[in-house]
């Protein structure tokens, strides 16, 4: 294979894996140096999405699936009242392909786990990727990541959408972390039930290395510096999306509720 063609397969990849990478290289940059079109990349990604096709056989993972047939209701009664001869919606093929687009972003959003590092200089895309973990059934999921000695925070990202998630378990270097919750800051609202709220499209789970060393009983360690040790943290928690309309009316509520307060 040509190394053309090995670097358009890299890029197609280091792209898919999380698509805000694609505007950090210039396109002009690409086509000086290695005489790389978009054509080239959307060959490329037509060429990885026949490949993944021929692997997967075509399925797809349920939590996606899931997503995919989507949270709207048919009220029986409503379709009684309409004319019985309801005709069929007809579609452009623009407008095919664009809905077709919209519901494999929502099917994304709620399948999509993104992990950060945190050395010192804040949260960034470029410390960050996607795990390739999937949800399960019940919308369990089971992460484990291994995180290098330098990072001061580790934070998860459950979905890319409103959503509720229960922290069931967390571990680092194989001990058990406990109270999960107390060591955890979040962008959600913490019920008493043990489960979080998440009403915006970015919800995230953060925790600072050095209390995780400490709540797991790992005496002395050291996090955060330069030559520390390298870590294996291990996250369990079943995670439910949310409907749109639904988290902006809990918002507006838990607004008004901090007014008065």
């Amino acid at each position: 294979m040509a190394a053309k063609d090995l670097l358009v397969r890299a890029l197609t990849v280091y792209f898919a894996e999380n698509p805000k990478r694609e505007s950090k290289i210039p396109e002009a940059f690409l086509k000086d140096h290695f005489g790389i079109t978009d054509e080239d990349l959307e060959a490329g990604r037509a060429a990885e999405k026949a490949f993944q096709a021929k692997v997967t056989g075509g399925s797809i993972p349920l939590s996606s699936f899931r997503a995919m047939l989507g949270m709207d209701v048919i009220v029986p009664k409503e379709i009684q009242a309409q004319n019985p001869g309801i005709e069929k919606e007809t579609l452009s093929k623009e407008e095919f392909r664009a809905k077709k687009e919209e519901k494999k972003r929502k099917a994304d959003s709620i399948s999509s786990v993104q992990i950060y590092f945190d050395r010192g200089d804040g949260y960034s895309e470029q410390d960050s990727y996607f795990a390739p973990e999937m949800y399960g059934d019940e919308g369990r999921m089971s992460l484990t990541v291994r995180v290098p000695g330098d990072v001061r925070n580790l934070r998860v990202d459950p979905a890319l959408c409103p959503c509720f998630v229960l922290p069931e378990k967390m571990t680092v270097d194989g001990r058990t972390v406990h109270a999960v919750r107390k060591a955890m800051r979040c962008s959600g609202t913490e019920n008493p039930d043990g489960s979080i709220t998440f009403t915006t499209n970015d919800p995230w789970m953060e925790w600072r290395m050095d209390k995780l060393l400490r709540q797991a009983g790992i005496r002395g360690g050291r996090a955060g510096e330069s030559g520390a040790e390298e870590r294996t943290v291990t996250l369990s928690y079943q995670m439910c999306g949310m409907p749109s309309t639904m988290a902006a009316r809990m918002s507006l509520d838990g607004a008004k509720r901090r007014n008065l307060l």
